[in-house]
């Protein structure tokens, strides 16, 4: 390809800073009576490892689901996939890729109408950051969980960070879900990696 001129590549500058970045609008219906409803954030499951405690996901998920007014966010690491060339080790799998998937769906299909989205976290993204295939497995559940709802309900990819609107009956939440950054190895760490985050960021609920 030729190079492009300086007046096309102006063209293409202004263009890409005139991008605005688009958040999610979710509608949270309160039903008649109920005094409050809770958001619960499940983060880093990491199924596919050995020390998964899928014991006590299924109770959360039970607990969701008898309780219609609820939603939940999954902030990412719902899988915990290794390359041969990434952190972690393929050997501690305990199912394959398309295995993983289908019984993830299979697992939140009781409460997917209650979800709000799910996120991708560093260890969801391994494939795509070590083999450059341009794929993520969190897409391609909620993909497919979409479709399988028939049109009852979507379930939202919200990538690694994503700005959401939560429309909970006349009021208006701004919720900035992002699955985090830098391995902090302690308590003082982790919020010195939050508070960059909520400094950049103007919402309501980080």
């Amino acid at each position: 390809d030729r190079p492009r001129t300086p007046e096309e590549l102006h063209a293409h500058f202004l263009e890409l800073a005139s991008r605005t970045e688009k958040g999610l609008t979710y509608v949270w219906p309160v039903p008649r009576g109920a005094e409050s409803v809770h958001l619960v954030c499940i983060s880093d499951v990491h199924l596919q490892d050995p020390l998964c405690r899928v014991d006590i996901l299924e109770k959360l998920r039970d607990w969701i689901g008898e309780r219609p007014a609820e939603r939940f966010l999954i902030g990412g690491d719902l899988f915990n996939l290794a390359t041969k060339t990434s952190v972690g080790s393929v050997g501690e799998r305990t199912a394959r890729l398309d295995e993983i998937i289908e019984y993830a769906d299979w697992f939140f299909k009781p409460i997917w109408k209650q979800c709000i989205g799910v996120g991708r976290g560093n260890h969801d993204g391994r494939v795509d950051r070590y083999q450059d295939v341009g794929w993520n497995p969190v897409s391609d559940l909620c993909t497919r969980a979409t479709a399988r709802a028939n049109g009852k309900y979507v379930i939202n990819y919200l990538g690694y960070a994503k700005h959401v609107a939560l429309r909970i009956s006349h009021q208006t939440y701004r919720l900035y879900y992002h699955h985090g950054k830098g391995a902090a190895a302690t308590p003082g760490g982790r919020l010195n990696a939050l508070r960059d985050v909520v400094q950049t960021t103007t919402s309501d609920l980080v």
